[in-house]
């Protein structure tokens, strides 16, 4: 028995995968994908304009945000720890074009009340 003096995860051999590369999806085909969601798929509507326009990750954080969690007269999002990647309160910022499609998806009958649990 080694009595704690060797690490046994020491003896194995890791794998080093090399960062993904940030996926940059065009103006052209952003505005597409908005516009299809706008007429064909409502609800998927906030998802793309919070994802695209606010840096929120669509792996891990979007689909836990929830509708309380936005403050669209401050301009703001709150991601509570639970949600961010980095287990860290983070307070990204609503662009102005994302206040405008969010505003398309609320004249349009769209939900953006606080009560509301997911997006």
């Amino acid at each position: 028995m080694d009595n704690l003096t060797n690490n046994p995860v020491s003896r194995l051999d890791f794998v080093e995968s090399p960062p993904e590369e940030v996926e940059v999806i065009p103006p052209e085909d952003v505005v597409t994908m908005l516009e299809t969601a706008l007429r064909n798929d409502f609800g998927l509507l906030p998802y793309l304009v919070l994802g695209f326009f606010c840096g929120i990750r669509p792996a891990g954080e979007l689909p836990l945000l929830q509708w309380s969690d936005i403050d669209l007269d401050a301009k703001s999002v709150t991601m509570r720890s639970a949600v961010s990647k980095t287990k860290r309160r983070r307070f990204p910022e609503i662009s102005e074009n994302a206040i405008a499609w969010l505003e398309a998806y609320r004249q349009r009958g769209g939900i953006c009340r606080r009560s509301d649990r997911y997006l």
